[in-house]
This record gives C-alpha cells, sequence and structure tokens, in this order.
C-alpha cells in the first residue's frame, strides 16, 4: 500500500476518535432519525411546492430554532474549521 494512503487512513482513523467529531456524528445520527424535524422537513418542502411562502418561512423558523438543528448546526461549523486546519496543516509545503 502507498505510504501515502496508509497515512491518510491513519488520520481518518484518529479523527473519528476526536471527541468533536464523535458529538457532531452523534449528534447527525440524532437529527436524521428525528420524526419531529423530519416531518417539518416535509412540510417546508409542501409549502414551497405550493407557493406559500408565509407557511413556508413559518416553518423553516421552526425547523432553524428546533435545539436539535441548531445544536447540529454549531457542531458542523466547528467541524469544517477543526477540519479546514487540518487540511492547511497536511497542504502545508
Amino acid at each position: 500500500m502507498n505510504e501515502s494512503i496508509k497515512l491518510a487512513k491513519e488520520l481518518k482513523e484518529e479523527i473519528l476518535k476526536e471527541p468533536l467529531i464523535v458529538e457532531y456524528l452523534r449528534v447527525k445520527e440524532l437529527v436524521e432519525s428525528n420524526e419531529e424535524i423530519n416531518s417539518l422537513k416535509k412540510q417546508i418542502a409542501l409549502a414551497k411546492a405550493h407557493k406559500d411562502n408565509d407557511l413556508h418561512k413559518s416553518l423553516l423558523d421552526r425547523y432553524n430554532n428546533h435545539p436539535l438543528v441548531v445544536n447540529y448546526n454549531v457542531l458542523k461549523e466547528e467541524v469544517n474549521e477543526y477540519l479546514l486546519e487540518i487540511s492547511k496543516i497536511v497542504n502545508k509545503k
């Protein structure tokens, strides 16, 4: 196996052990399996398809203010920053 690929796989394993990543993946699973959130997503899509802008905005606000969604979005941003830092380090020449 190419040494670079081996190192990349080891890096991935270490990243997946990082508490921030573990928490992000846990919350992501909670969001994806939450019936209320999934129902809101469907209702948002229907309101948009029916061009009901007031309902669409109201549902979107409920979705974006749902505690799990808020937590997920904060974690997602932190994960993106974390991975960006790793990318900068890996790509440093």
